[in-house]
């Protein structure tokens, strides 16, 4: 496994291929197992991961066999191709790699177009019912664009990766939109104006019947979940957040045309079992400590916000980041809304240095944060503060760190 894993990371060094060629030559060879059975197909910025786990989970709960493809894995590699919540083995992995290694160097395949094909292959040998499939970037020219859906979704849209789809949310809306088919049915989250009307315009050019989502209602944050009013309905969720409401009254209207008419209780059932770690997950019970994963604005936003209306207080966070990718929106959403902000890094996990972090955060006018470069010593302070002053804490910004983190507090994965 450790050699084909491996060889699967050596892919990343070429890189991120926008274009739909090297995916199609590779499921040519594979024999095309993408037109094998029925599916989902989820894009937008926020919250594609958690609209696609709540589906799969309502889908589980009307008995069916249910493939999930979603990016990135928190741990390992397996996280992201699953059937009925089980992961994709690591026998599956090695074969399929053995087996369409020479195809793959010859096509130089990036590591996304050779799992999005490896993923398409293990939901076509396991006979699943339907597969739910989270595009990896974009739309358009997104890898898993060559499928041919029953229903696609569109999450929330905003500014992100704008060094590859575009500097203004109209160009990132059409990337996003590239994943309408013709005739086929669209279910999208309630968008900005310029999102709308570019959804609008491609529904119609495509006669695909356009449903957006109302408004829910009286959403109710707990430590356990979240509640809310949707379509005069009561319904739960375990994942907590503002936002969640909205990615489940997605869910509900997705399964709703994908199954017709479910019921409310089948719904809420399948919401209930909804599991997906690293999303507002509550790590810690003394202090309350909490980690999310979330690393555009509009996410850090959602995330710091449900934080403060479940405590009714600031919180104590643990900052770090990739790239200084969309640095002025983000430090702007995360600017004066902590009790005490930390910064921290590692290169070693592929995160910005905690030195540089905190340089940009000066950059931009912002001084008011205490920069502990060595993460683990970060994590140690952020959990002694808390705890001092009674406050929740909050880590986020990366999955980078995801093992450090459940190690750091015993969670098993």
């Amino acid at each position: 496994m450790h050699s084909q894993l491996q060889f699967l990371y050596s892919l990343r060094r070429f890189g991120i291929k926008t274009g739909l060629d090297h995916t199609i030559s590779l499921l040519n060879h594979v024999d095309n197992p993408h037109k094998n059975f029925p599916c989902i197909h989820v894009a937008g910025t926020n919250g594609k991961g958690s609209t696609c786990l709540m589906i799969s989970s309502i889908l589980k709960n009307m008995n069916l066999k249910v493939g999930t493809y979603t990016s990135p894995h928190l741990i390992k590699f397996n996280e992201r191709i699953r059937v009925n919540n089980i992961e994709i083995s690591d026998g599956y992995i090695c074969s399929f790699i053995e087996q369409n290694e020479q195809k793959i160097r010859r096509i130089k395949s990036t590591f996304f177009e050779t799992t999005t094909a490896m993923a398409f292959s293990y939901f076509s040998d396991q006979e699943v019912d339907v597969a739910v499939i989270e595009t990896g970037l974009g739309g358009r020219l997104d890898s898993t664009n060559v499928l041919y859906p029953q229903v696609t979704v569109l999450t929330s849209i905003s500014l992100d990766h704008t060094k590859i789809l575009g500097n203004s949310l109209e160009q990132i809306a059409i990337e996003k939109c590239g994943i309408i088919k013709k005739n086929i049915p669209l279910i999208s989250a309630i968008q900005k104006k310029k999102v709308k009307s570019i959804i609008k315009n491609k529904t119609n050019e495509l006669k695909a019947p356009y449903l957006e989502i109302e408004k829910p209602n009286q959403i109710t944050l707990t430590p356990q979940g979240t509640k809310f009013i949707y379509q005069n309905n009561h319904f739960e969720t375990p994942l907590v957040g503002h936002h969640q409401a909205y990615n489940a009254a997605l869910a509900f209207e997705t399964c709703n045309i994908f199954l017709n008419n479910l019921s409310v209780s089948q719904i809420n059932n399948g919401l209930k079992r909804t599991i997906w770690k690293g999303r507002f997950q509550k790590i810690c019970n003394d202090p309350f400590i909490y980690y999310d994963v979330a690393h555009n604005s509009e996410g850090i936003l959602s995330t710091i916000n449900s934080l403060k209306s479940i405590y009714k207080k600031k919180a104590i966070g643990l900052f770090v980041m990739k790239s200084d990718k969309e640095a002025n929106l983000i430090i702007k959403a995360i600017n004066e809304r902590f009790d005490k902000l930390l910064l921290s890094g590692s290169k070693e996990k592929g995160l910005m240095a905690g030195s540089e972090l905190a340089k940009l955060f000066e950059n931009h006018g912002c001084d008011n944060f205490l920069l502990i470069n060595n993460l683990e010593m970060a994590i140690d302070y952020l959990r002694q503060i808390s705890k001092a002053k009674n406050l929740p804490g909050l880590i986020f910004g990366s999955h980078y760190i995801s093992e450090t983190v459940f190690n750091k507090f015993g969670i098993l994965t």
